[in-house]
């Protein structure tokens, strides 16, 4: 009779422990879930902080929002803009990501946006050069042709002349050497800078030409604002050099003739 209360009393005890172990074992495997978590949460918030204490962050959303800013007159100009409006779309998500504190998230997105900028900067810039390239032989014969004949009409000009080509020459040459550091924005730069130049010289060259023009002979030739010395071609890549709307500047030489 003995026997049955230490019995009891065993199994009492068997049935604690067991209790005690299962206890024990689900808080292991809490902790243990807690521990694979947090290594990705301290991780995540380790990124984080390491994307705004190095800069990188604000470095990439300030050259999206500047690449955005310079490029959206030359996607509008050359018939982009559709790819200008997803652009903007893409920079305004990546700016809700920046808003919400997921600063991982909205850094990839900021990058993205300036990898597509510069693919476009580079796709104008080698327009732009290809115009360079053409217009600088059409007037590369004439220029050479004006130092030799100390007789030629535009040997006046030839001073001014050759401070445009010169310009030309530089500028090009800036072109390609920002390209070669990997600098797309300012190589796009420089080249249009370059053809502008080229542009100046073949308006002082028109002008030149008529300038024993009375003022009715220069409006029955159309030969009245500078611009009218290019083709309506050129004068698209004229404006845009400037950074103006072609459309909208198209609209100011016509209000600006009637004044003349």
């Amino acid at each position: 009779m003995k026997e049955n209360p230490l019995t009891q009393r065993d199994q009492i005890g068997y049935i604690f422990c067991v209790l005690v172990l299962i206890w024990n074992v689900s808080i292991f495997s809490q902790a243990v879930s807690n521990e694979s978590k947090d290594p990705k949460e301290k991780q995540k918030t380790q990124s984080d902080r390491e994307l705004i204490e190095t800069g990188k962050l604000e470095s990439v959303r300030k050259k999206a929002y500047l690449g955005l800013k310079g490029i959206r007159v030359s996607l509008l100009n050359f018939g982009k803009k559709q790819e200008l409006d997803k652009l903007a779309n893409d920079y305004g998500q990546a700016e809700t990501l920046y808003i919400k504190a997921e600063y991982g998230n909205a850094t990839i997105a900021f990058e993205n946006i300036f990898k597509s900028i510069i693919s476009f900067e580079e796709s104008i810039r080698k327009d732009y050069e290809s115009k360079t390239t053409q217009l600088s032989q059409e007037l590369a014969p004439l220029i050479v042709t004006i130092r030799l004949d100390e007789k030629n009409k535009n040997r006046s000009i030839l001073p001014v002349l050759e401070k445009y080509y010169i310009r030309f020459g530089e500028t090009s040459k800036a072109s390609a050497q920002e390209l070669e550091k990997g600098d797309k924005t300012s190589a796009l730069y420089y080249q249009r800078q370059a053809l502008l130049s080229l542009y100046q010289t073949k308006i002082l060259l028109g002008k030149n030409e008529d300038s024993a023009l009375s003022l009715s002979d220069k409006v029955s030739k159309n030969k009245i604002l500078d611009s009218d010395y290019l083709k309506p071609e050129e004068l698209l890549y004229w404006d845009d050099a400037e950074g103006r709307l072609n459309t909208e500047a198209e609209t100011n030489r016509k209000k600006e003739k009637p004044k003349l």
